[in-house]
């Protein structure tokens, strides 16, 4: 979209304008500006998210989004540098199948 629209565009999802800003330059200034900060409330975020959007992906920025990108950050750092974290994201996501399954079987919706 940035090729077709350009590096600052608004896209309008129903009522709700996001802008999106594609370079680095640009995004840098506006980082820290109050009118470019936070993330609206939306249905898709409500199903990606918990109850009360308290994660780094969904939190309105702010203090707490500061605090859980710095945990996000250095928990990343502290398996990325050898090969905990492909044993640790392959362990969570073995065990989220084998509980899917045992919930709903093979071949059924889940929830």
């Amino acid at each position: 979209m940035a090729h077709k629209y350009g590096p600052l565009f608004t896209f309008w999802l129903g009522p709700k304008p996001f802008i999106f800003i594609t370079d680095i330059e640009r995004g840098r200034r506006v980082y820290g500006m109050n009118e470019f900060a936070g993330r609206p409330d939306s249905y898709f975020g409500s199903q990606l998210s918990n109850d009360r959007f308290s994660d780094v992906v969904f939190t309105d920025y702010g203090p707490k989004w500061e605090a859980l990108r710095r945990v996000a950050h250095s928990a990343v750092q502290k398996f990325a540098t050898n090969d905990r974290l492909i044993y640790l994201t392959s362990d969570c996501v073995d065990r989220t199948v084998k509980l899917m399954i045992e919930k709903e079987g093979i071949g059924s919706p889940f929830s």
